[in-house]
């Protein structure tokens, strides 16, 4: 653990200014972090690579769009190992095939062999004249990576997305440095933005939550996975950015929390401190204003979707957890003749369209209940305003406690579903 003093009131400037040593020093080849933009009136994930470019970084923002585990993970494409195929097995014996059906120069009548020759000749001016541009790109890329890894700045929901989706194995983590900041919740993109309308000039929403939150006041309008959130700190991080239990208009605190954490603490020079015990209370006070907030009923909060849901699907297009290339509510299987849409009318004598909608969300509910890290994306891209994000909350930690189970805690805890023992499900038959 180390202190960094803060300058005038302003613990963002710190963290741009430690973002940008990393930078200036290459310990990062890069860092996506948010940074605002030009209207003030939200914040973006950006990849930045020059330290420079960093004067509008804002990782406190109260504010995020998307879950960043999914930039990660599409940022992973390349990097996912690929297991070889029966087909690609077989290449090399197809190859030795052709190899052996190839007549040799032996074979070959004195006009053959001139224009053969004529042939490799032609071929070998054009490579000598062709720049090699597989070497060069090569030889960049390595640079890149002897450069350092990408420094990712993220929210203890998208760490513990991020965690599920390795162990999905839909990420890895080998090319980054995970940054984990504290969070006190978030506002949806459209309240942050009525704020920063709403203020004077020079006002920052930033500020002006930071000021709230360290005092212990916890806005009424967070986004509703935010309002019951039981994880405030990274659970996983190589760096991780403490606040809560820290006076913030003065310093915060920085842990080094593996062993790449701890090269580059000794590259920064960073003066290890002892933690202060302030935190563990601030943090136990924290948990326990927001368990106060999740009563509403569960049956409750099913009807509300049946009620208001539209099924434009947009919650599984933001959801960290939700990786599938062909979603099954996408195929034929819900695409039904006009004579069934007749006949549960008919039985019924009404029937309330666009039906499965209700289905949709139990189906999404059953697949990702277990790797669930509540982040709230969904709720936020609600059209109609459906707390989904607290609706998933409670399903998903009810599903995660009958196994034993916290989503993004750990690496070293296997998925649910991957394992057995013989007393998981105990409670349930009890």
């Amino acid at each position: 653990m180390a202190t960094i003093k803060v300058k005038d009131n302003n613990p963002v400037g710190v963290i741009q200014e430690l973002l940008g040593s990393m930078l200036e020093r290459q310990l990062v080849s890069a860092v996506l972090v948010p940074q605002e933009i030009p209207s003030g009136k939200s914040v973006v994930q950006t990849l930045v690579r020059d330290h420079a470019k960093l004067e509008t970084a804002n990782p406190l923002a109260p504010v995020f769009a998307v879950n960043s585990a999914r930039i990660v993970a599409q940022m992973c494409v390349d990097q996912m190992t690929k297991a070889p195929s029966a087909w690609d097995e077989a290449e090399p014996e197809q190859e030795q095939t052709e190899q052996a059906e190839t007549p040799s120069a032996e074979d070959d009548t004195p006009d053959d062999q001139a224009e053969q020759d004529a042939q490799t000749a032609g071929e070998e001016q054009t490579a000598a004249e062709t720049p090699p541009t597989a070497e060069v790109e090569a030889s960049a890329t390595e640079q890149e990576q002897k450069a350092g890894p990408i420094a990712l700045v993220l929210r203890p929901c998208e760490t513990r997305a991020l965690i599920e989706l390795v162990k999905l194995q839909q990420a890895v983590l080998e090319p980054f440095l995970v940054v984990g900041v504290d969070c006190w919740g978030a506002y949806s993109v459209l309240d942050y933005a009525a704020k920063a309308g709403e203020g004077a000039e020079n006002s920052s929403v930033t500020a002006e939550f930071l000021k709230q939150v360290t005092a212990g006041n916890l806005p009424d309008n967070l986004c509703g996975a935010c309002q019951v959130c039981q994880y405030p700190a990274p659970t996983y991080a190589d760096i991780a950015i403490r606040l809560i239990g820290e006076d913030i208009s003065q310093q915060i605190s920085v842990d080094a929390c593996t062993d790449l954490g701890k090269d580059v603490f000794d590259t920064l020079g960073l003066e290890v401190t002892p933690q202060s015990d302030r935190r563990e209370k601030a943090l136990e006070e924290l948990k326990e204003q927001k368990k106060k907030l999740t009563g509403q009923d569960q049956a409750e909060l099913l009807e509300t979707i049946s009620s208001l849901c539209v099924n434009c699907k947009n919650c599984r297009a933001v959801c960290p957890i939700c990786y599938c290339k062909q979603c099954v509510f996408d195929g034929n299987v819900f695409k039904y003749p006009l004579e069934k849409y007749l006949t549960w009318s008919g039985k019924k004598g009404v029937l309330t369209m666009p039906p499965d909608k209700l289905l949709f969300h139990l189906t999404r509910m059953s697949h990702v209940a277990t790797s669930c890290v509540a982040c709230g994306r969904c709720e936020s891209a609600c059209p109609n305003g459906i707390p989904l994000g607290r609706i998933y909350q409670k399903i998903s930690t009810a599903a995660q406690e009958t196994l034993s189970y916290v989503a993004g805690r750990s690496l070293d805890e296997d998925l649910p579903l991957t394992t057995f023992r013989e007393n998981e499900l105990s409670v349930v038959e009890n």
